[in-house]
C-alpha cells in the first residue's frame, strides 16, 4: 500500500486538531462506526460511541489536554507509529 505523505499528514493534522478542540465526538468522528482504540496496551474502546467516551474521560480527566503533532513517520509494513504526544 503506498501512503501520500501530504494527505497523511493532512489527517494528522485533522486529528490532532479534534483533539485539541475539547470535542469528544470530533475525536469519534475519525472512527469507523465499528472501529477502536487501544491505549496503552489496556482493553479496546470498541465502536465509535466508545470512543467518543474514551475521549471524554480524557477531557474531565484533564481538562486542558492538548495534543501536539510531532511529525508523521511513515514505514511501509508498519504494525502501529505514534503520530500525535499528549502535552
Amino acid at each position: 500500500m503506498t501512503v501520500d505523505p501530504k494527505k497523511a499528514k493532512q489527517v494528522a493534522d485533522a486529528y490532532t486538531a479534534a483533539w485539541n478542540s475539547g470535542s469528544a465526538q470530533a475525536v469519534a468522528e475519525f472512527y469507523a462506526k465499528d472501529g477502536g482504540i487501544v491505549i496503552n496496551r489496556g482493553e479496546p474502546w470498541q465502536g465509535r460511541d466508545r470512543v467518543a467516551q474514551m475521549a471524554a474521560g480524557f477531557f474531565s480527566d484533564v481538562p486542558d489536554i492538548k495534543i501536539v503533532f510531532d511529525g508523521h513517520p511513515i514505514r511501509e509494513g508498519a504494525e502501529s507509529q505514534e503520530l500525535c504526544r499528549l502535552v
